[in-house]
């Protein structure tokens, strides 16, 4: 069974893993880099990360990558899309802003 080094690269670096993993192929290794990518994201996103993970990095025992997974990329899909603002074809997301506005008008001395 191949093994497979899953490196980790935030604005500091790359974060280089010595151990790696046994796994039947890049396919298994992917699924496993995206399962990290994602604990990783959310942690810090939950921690407010001024560092946070840009990139997975997989690569094989003489150090070549063999894929590179943007933290972007295990996002939830809506979240992936920079072309839109957060509030931008979603009818909730225009209610929700709507109800905003309403609100802070509310606390407006007169």
């Amino acid at each position: 069974m191949p093994r497979f080094y899953f490196n980790f690269q935030n604005v500091s670096g790359i974060a280089k893993d010595d151990v790696g993993q046994d796994l039947p192929g890049l396919e298994e290794a992917e699924a496993a880099a995206i399962v990290s990518a994602r604990e990783i994201v959310a942690d810090n996103v939950k921690g407010a990360a001024t560092n946070p993970l840009l990139a997975i990095i997989i690569t094989n025992k003489a150090g070549q990558e063999l894929v590179r997974i943007p933290a972007r990329e295990v996002l939830p899909e809506p979240l992936k899309k920079q072309d839109k603002s957060p509030t931008e074809g979603s009818d909730r997301a225009d209610a929700a802003q709507g109800q905003r506005q309403t609100s802070s008008l509310r606390f407006q001395k007169n």
